[in-house]
């Protein structure tokens, strides 16, 4: 469980951040372990459609197990969380942004510079919502996730300390069907 309290922390910053609330549809860009916990988050508070997109396809089917739609084009998002961080993954959350939505950029660019497309922005009047990790968010996340809803499940591969060096490698390069890494530091 304590492995999971930084995403889930992450998730959860952001989306007070953009004032997630039931009325919402969701789209989540990005579905590794920020983006699925969005969806565990947005199942916890009732949103009424949760849509995820990734390159991924185990991580999209662990996504569908768990609520979560993977239309291409989802219509009437009203809120959208950019957790892949990348100029691809910007304007694919600018073009299914409805009008008046809010869109909140998690994911850690690769590099210093994003381009994309302002008039998606402009024409729809989005509101873009930077988020820096998480923020205070703990002691709400222990509370919401200590009962049945805690994403355990994505917990994926578990390494003695002395395979930490193979655990970044799977974990970087996305290898195994990796979602979770976990280290254990008993060995």
């Amino acid at each position: 469980l304590g492995a999971l309290m930084e995403p889930l922390s992450v998730a959860l910053h952001s989306a007070k951040l953009v004032n997630l609330n039931f009325l919402d549809t969701v789209l989540i860009m990005g579905a590794g372990p920020v983006g699925l916990c969005l969806v565990h988050l947005c199942k916890v508070i009732g949103c009424k459609k949760i849509y995820i997109q990734d390159h991924h396809d185990y991580r999209l089917h662990y996504a569908t197990q768990h609520g979560a739609l993977t239309e291409t084009s989802p219509q009437n998002v009203s809120c959208v969380f950019d957790c892949a961080g990348n100029g691809d993954s910007l304007n694919k959350c600018m073009k299914h942004a409805g009008i008046a939505s809010r869109v909140a950029l998690i994911g850690i660019a690769e590099s210093d510079y994003l381009h994309y497309n302002p008039h998606y922005g402009r024409d729809k009047e989005i509101i873009l919502q930077n988020v820096l990790r998480s923020n205070m968010t703990l002691h709400d996340c222990i509370e919401l996730f200590t009962d049945n809803q805690t994403p355990e499940s994505m917990i994926t591969h578990c390494f003695e300390l002395e395979e930490i060096q193979k655990a970044f490698e799977i974990t970087s390069n996305r290898q195994e069907r990796v979602i979770k890494c976990i280290i254990n530091p008993e060995s």
